[in-house]
C-alpha cells in the first residue's frame, strides 16, 4: 500500500523568500501566558509587607547592636548562623518594612557599612534593628 505522502516526503521544507523564519525567542513568546494586569504578582507579594516609617534605636540598642557586630567579626571564620532583621527601604524614601533573614555570617564590609552573608545577601549597617543566633547566648 501507498504512503498518501510518498511523493512530498522527501523533499527539503520550503522557506518563504519574503517573509524571514521567526526566532526561536518570538516562537516560545507565542506560548508565554498572558499577564492582563502588569504588575499583579507583584502587588500580591507586597501586599504582605506591612509599611512603615524607619525606626530610630537608641543608644542601649545601638550598643547592643556594636557588640554583637564586634562578636561576629571575632567569630568570623566559624560562619555563625545568623538572624537579622532589617528595615528596607520602599519606593518613597520616608516609608518601608521590616524584614527578618536567616542565614551565615561571612563579613562585615566597612567601608560600605555593610553586613555580608555567605549568600551574598548584604545588608545595610545602618538598617539593622536586631541580630540574634546561638553564637550570643552563649556568649553574652
Amino acid at each position: 500500500m501507498k504512503h498518501p505522502y510518498e511523493d512530498i516526503i522527501h523533499l527539503p521544507h520550503p522557506t518563504s523568500k519574503k517573509h524571514p523564519r521567526m526566532s526561536i525567542h518570538d516562537r516560545a513568546a507565542q506560548f508565554a501566558p498572558f499577564a492582563a494586569l502588569r504588575g499583579y504578582d507583584t502587588a500580591i507579594q507586597n501586599a504582605g509587607k506591612q509599611v512603615i516609617q524607619k525606626p530610630e534605636l537608641d543608644e542601649d540598642s545601638l550598643m547592643r547592636l556594636q557588640q554583637k557586630q564586634f562578636i561576629l567579626i571575632e567569630y568570623q571564620e566559624q560562619h555563625p548562623l545568623i538572624e537579622v532583621t532589617y528595615f528596607q527601604q520602599g519606593p518613597s524614601s520616608q516609608s518601608g518594612c521590616y524584614l527578618t533573614v536567616q542565614g551565615h555570617f561571612k563579613r562585615v564590609d566597612e567601608y560600605k557599612q555593610e553586613l555580608v552573608l555567605t549568600d551574598h545577601t548584604v545588608i545595610p549597617l545602618d538598617d539593622i534593628l536586631a541580630i540574634d543566633g546561638e553564637i550570643f547566648k552563649s556568649i553574652l
